[in-house]
């Protein structure tokens, strides 16, 4: 019994993935080893753009990186938002799970209603997400994915000085399901993002438009 069940391990640990981006709806970086993404989003109290790069890492890894800017409708002003994530993808014939890390901080509103403050947010996260493809129409394959996350936010502000006049943190988990249109190194990925917490955020709704190019990789490596 013991020996099978390290066999499974072995093969499910150095698996090299040929599509490694099922697991997030997106093309994958065999059409491509960089990515580059633009994305809008929803919800009922903000919106935000934002640009993005990926990039394909040896044996299933990659990483990718985003700035953005996010209008609220409660507060005047923006917030600039940088993000960045690293992933591995384990390939599991048409499925694909990917454990996942990402972090992100933001800046801003500056000043909202004039009163002199500052703040800010930081957010990090850590899940699994996983996809298959399910099927395709013409040279469109279509790629359901959902993802859980343990999820962690910190919004802040300070005074002109630099004191901080408040601090709320709250850890939560994060469900987000979406479904991708993948021809061959483009993808279009809606997807709606429920974060389970009465403090941090509302549902959102998500845009992803990708575009893989580049230099294909050999036959065999991710």
């Amino acid at each position: 019994m013991r020996r099978p069940l390290i066999a499974a391990l072995a093969v499910i640990s150095f698996a090299h993935p040929t599509a490694a981006q099922t697991c997030r709806g997106l093309a994958p970086y065999a059409a491509g080893p960089v990515q580059v993404i633009g994305e809008g989003s929803l919800t009922p109290e903000s919106n935000a753009v934002a640009a993005g790069l990926g990039y394909s890492l040896p044996r299933g890894f990659f990483a990718d990186a985003s700035v953005g800017t996010r209008s609220s409708n409660t507060f005047n002003g923006s917030t600039l938002e940088l993000a960045a994530g690293v992933g591995y993808a384990i390939q599991l014939g048409r499925y694909q799970l990917c454990p996942i890390a990402a972090g992100g901080i933001g800046m801003g509103p500056s000043k909202p209603f004039g009163n002199g403050e500052d703040r800010s947010n930081r957010t990090a996260q850590l899940g699994l997400a996983a996809g298959v493809l399910a099927g395709s129409i013409a040279r469109w394959q279509f790629v359901p994915t959902l993802a859980l996350s343990y999820a962690y936010r910190q919004d802040a502000a300070h005074d002109y000085t630099g004191r901080t006049l408040f601090q709320i943190s709250d850890r939560y988990a994060l469900v987000q399901a979406g479904i991708g249109f993948v021809s061959h190194n483009w993808s279009v990925r809606p997807l709606v993002e429920l974060p389970l917490s009465f403090q941090s955020g509302d549902p959102s709704v998500r845009l992803t438009v990708g575009y893989n190019f580049g230099r294909r990789e050999r036959a065999g490596v991710p």
